[in-house]
């Protein structure tokens, strides 16, 4: 992954480790949490910002938004369902990889809400 990027110095690469390390800790944060029965009925916002997860609920609900975070469990397997997971083997354990693209794909939602959210103030 980080060695597919081509970074050109030991600089560029130290850097681009410490993102990856960084975004692979909250995706683990999520996916542990929301599997194991200790932690996954706490909040997301455990792992996820107000935004985040208001976000994942208007995209993958298409409710109104609740009054309280959902738990943990409920982030996982939506941004797992983000990522194009669809528990075709009935396992109800999203792997790594449809956690890593659901993450990518919150984070773009995020950034077009942020951006939307500017237009209403004058440049």
């Amino acid at each position: 992954c980080v060695e597919s990027l081509r970074m050109q110095t030991r600089d560029n690469l130290e850097r681009m480790v410490v993102i990856k390390a960084f975004i692979a800790v909250r995706v683990l944060g999520l996916r542990q949490g929301g599997i194991s029965e200790e932690t996954q009925n706490d909040s997301c916002e455990k792992i996820l910002t107000p935004t985040e997860w208001k976000l994942l609920w208007v995209k993958l609900e298409g409710k109104p938004l609740p009054s309280q975070a959902p738990t943990l469990k409920w982030a996982c397997l939506k941004l797992a369902k983000l990522g194009r997971w669809h528990d075709s083997k009935r396992t109800g354990c999203p792997g790594w990889v449809v956690m890593w693209d659901g993450w990518f794909r919150l984070q773009d939602m995020v950034e077009g809400y942020l951006v939307m959210k500017s237009l209403d103030q004058e440049i």
